[in-house]
Formats: structure tokens, C-alpha cells, sequence
């Protein structure tokens, strides 16, 4: 299996604990623990959304079916990957609407795609 693997992966890079994981897709810890371990060994459409919600990849990356390999990231860019999975919902709507506005401001004064 490649998905157990992969939510793990993503927890303890996103510096969440299982506990933080089963409160936020609300399953118990001991459940997020056996998705993690593979103990069961299938797992729930909305489960699998609720895992790529959670941790901003598409279930197809979790389920193993595509790869993130062509992106590197800076030290300072996880942890603030890591901080903005962490933050409230409204603080990352705050994130997404000032990322807007730089992304249009910078398309109105350049022809290039908006990349930081």
C-alpha cells in the first residue's frame, strides 16, 4: 500500500500529531493510527477527501497514482506551508485573498505567470 505511507508521510511533515489528524477528520486517534499503520487496509472515499483537504495534495497524489517530485521547496517555504496548514480556516482564507490580489497585481504589470 502506498497511501498509508503517504498520510503518514504527510502528518509528520505538516508537524501534526495523530491526534490533531482524528480531531480534524473526526475519526478517533486509534483509527487514524490503523489508516497510518495499514491495519485497514482500504480506505473510505471521504476519508481519502478528507486526508487531501487536510493536507492540500489531490487524493490521486495520497492514493499514489501521481507524484510532488517536481517541486522543490526552501526551508522557510515548508515552514510556512506547515504554518498556513495549521492556522485557522479563516486566517487561510486571509492567505488565499492576498495571494489574489498580489497574483493580479502582478499579472496587470507583467505578461508572466505570477510565481514567488
Amino acid at each position: 500500500m502506498i497511501w498509508n505511507d503517504r498520510i503518514k508521510q504527510l502528518r509528520l511533515s505538516s508537524m501534526l500529531t495523530l491526534k490533531d489528524v482524528a480531531s480534524r477528520l473526526g475519526l478517533t486517534e486509534a483509527t487514524a493510527q490503523r489508516y497510518e499503520s495499514g491495519a485497514i487496509k482500504s480506505i473510505p472515499y471521504e476519508i481519502l477527501i478528507g486526508y487531501s483537504k487536510l493536507f492540500s495534495c489531490s487524493p490521486a497524489y495520497i492514493m499514489g497514482w501521481e507524484s510532488n517530485d517536481d517541486i522543490t521547496l526552501s526551508e522557510f517555504e515548508r515552514e510556512l506551508i506547515i504554518a498556513y496548514r495549521k492556522a485557522p480556516e479563516s486566517r487561510r482564507e486571509s492567505v488565499r485573498a492576498l495571494l489574489d490580489v498580489q497574483k493580479k497585481g502582478s499579472s496587470e504589470q507583467s505578461s508572466e505567470p505570477f510565481v514567488s
